[in-house]
């Protein structure tokens, strides 16, 4: 099954990784903040950040390998909704060719290497919600030059807030068609942000948190930043570059594809949340 980029756009997100919510059965929520990845459930399984549902991005895995948080780690903050052009998806267990992690299901999320027009646009909501976000092409030589950015910041509902501040960038450039050519790609991430944690009982039994189900007010509420427990500063970083090169045959469409992902992450937290 394959869904196009202009029915993934026409869908309303408020996270990045909601834009694969088009998967039938599948359902995408979050938390630890805006920068960590996503939460899957997929027919009737918890799939953790990712653990067995295989994601790749124009071919390129994106799961990673070992990760503190669990193996298969796939975080999706990284993409930009406005160049998803389209979303095969995969329902079913072991496919071999998608790897270790495809127990459930696999996604892979095709980009666009063009934009019809120049696009700037500027978002502005609830809980100090902006978002700037620009993209456009142009030709260059035989090929195609496309470049994407966006600036992001959101606090969320909390009474800490999660101020989350993300940059992020894109610049492809491609040549020939989808049969017969080549696509090299760019793409920068930086976030950080101050994650959630979890909170020990010690803390609501002591009445520095109180139980929601004694007084609701508290739902948003977030023990206080380095003093006791909940809070945790994380950044986390990532640069990758994909190549790939694609020419058909009489009975065959080899497909060559060279990727580098470099990534970095930190957590800085509270020494008494131990």
């Amino acid at each position: 099954m394959t869904v196009t980029g202009a029915d993934l756009n026409a869908r309303p997100v408020t996270r990045p990784g909601e834009i694969v919510e088009a998967t039938p059965g599948l359902i995408v929520t979050q938390h630890s903040g805006e920068g960590k990845a996503n939460q899957y459930f997929l027919r009737g399984y918890n799939l953790d950040h990712g653990t067995d549902l295989a994601v790749t991005v124009d071919d390129m895995p994106i799961n990673m390998r070992t990760h503190a948080h669990g193996q298969g780690y796939s975080d999706l903050n990284f993409l930009m909704p406005e160049i998803v052009n389209s979303l095969e998806i995969r329902k079913g267990p072991y496919f071999a060719d998608v790897g270790d992690f495809g127990s459930v299901g696999a996604l892979n999320i095709g980009l666009v290497d063009s934009t019809p027009k120049k696009t700037a646009s500027l978002t502005v909501g609830s809980f100090s919600y902006q978002r700037l976000f620009g993209m456009a092409s142009t030709p260059a030589g035989d090929g195609n030059l496309f470049f994407a950015g966006e600036l992001a910041h959101y606090d969320g509902p909390w009474q800490n807030p999660d101020d989350a501040r993300k940059v992020n960038g894109m610049v492809r450039y491609s040549q020939g068609t989808a049969d017969n050519g080549f696509t090299i790609t760019g793409m920068a991430y930086a976030n950080k942000w101050n994650s959630t944690d979890q909170v020990p009982l010690r803390a609501i039994a002591s009445g520095t948190v109180r139980s929601i189900r004694r007084d609701r007010s508290d739902r948003w509420r977030q023990c206080e930043p380095l003093l006791i427990v909940g809070s945790r500063s994380e950044v986390r970083r990532c640069r990758m570059v994909e190549g790939k090169f694609l020419c058909r045959q009489e009975h065959a469409r080899p497909l060559q594809q060279l990727h580098l992902v470099l990534e970095r992450s930190r957590q800085r937290r509270p020494v008494s949340s131990a």
